[in-house]
């Protein structure tokens, strides 16, 4: 079994709204002191070897044209396109896996169609209800639509998602998947913030730094203790600006 790579990590604040976190080797002592039994760990996802480099080469088109400073507006459309055609084919191949739809809405969100990107991610919940990612960036979408009570009651609904996983415990056999507790934990802390409980959010990222730091080293938390640093405006404005900057013409 093998996980398809979701486009979480490309700092869109959608679907990955947990930390963007690789699985980590711990020091000895550090895994020693996990249990064996197992806490929450996403589902895997059975892939054909062509389904993965399609859905690689999305990623890779879909990466550089989030993150390359170097290219004008006609080049990242260019990339965009080649990433939404290489998706494509890849759910024409088989239409019932949850990330490639996770990954074609963080493309449309990235052109600012968020209708495209709400009803891309509405399929993928529709096979994962349990998604606590999806429902918080579906209640993201909603706010950057001027809809705050509907975004609520989504941002309410993931929340409760990450308590599940959360209280699921952290005993895992494999001890580097600790990770996932983590990331489950800081989705919790970012949906206190988008829900506009900032006071909670930032105990609830102080409280995550001082335990995972020493697990996970300080570098690793980075991306939590970003959050330390953000309102909820914050981040609605943030997108909203990367969308401005990424419709705008560079010479």
């Amino acid at each position: 079994m093998q996980m398809l790579k979701s486009i979480s990590c490309l700092g869109l604040l959608l679907l990955g709204l947990t930390a963007c976190q690789d699985q980590q080797n711990l020091p000895a002592k550090e895994a020693a002191k996990l249990n064996t039994e197992e806490g929450w760990l996403p589902p895997n996802y059975e892939a054909s070897p062509e389904m993965l480099r399609l859905n690689d080469l999305g990623i890779r088109y879909q990466t550089q044209a989030e993150t390359d400073p170097t290219i004008n507006l006609e080049q990242r459309e260019i990339y965009l396109d080649s990433a939404r055609y290489y998706y494509q084919q890849a759910l024409a191949q088989d239409s019932s896996y949850g990330l490639l739809y996770s990954n074609m809405a963080a493309l449309e969100m990235q052109e600012g169609h968020m209708a495209e990107a709400e009803k891309y991610l509405r399929q993928r919940l529709a096979q994962e209800p349990e998604f606590a990612e999806g429902w918080q960036s579906l209640g993201f979408f909603k706010d950057l639509q001027g809809d705050s009570v509907e975004a609520f009651k989504y941002y309410e609904k993931s929340l409760a998602l990450f308590d599940g996983r959360l209280a699921k415990g952290k005993k895992y056999r494999q001890p580097e998947n600790i990770i996932y507790y983590y990331d489950n934990w800081a989705g919790k802390s970012h949906s206190l913030l988008l829900l506009g409980q900032e006071e909670k959010a930032r105990e609830s990222v102080d409280a995550l730094l001082k335990e995972a730091a020493p697990i996970m080293g300080p570098q690793k938390v980075q991306t939590y203790a970003a959050m330390l640093q953000l309102s909820r405006q914050d981040l609605i404005q943030g997108i909203r600006d990367r969308q401005k900057a990424a419709s705008t013409p560079t010479n």
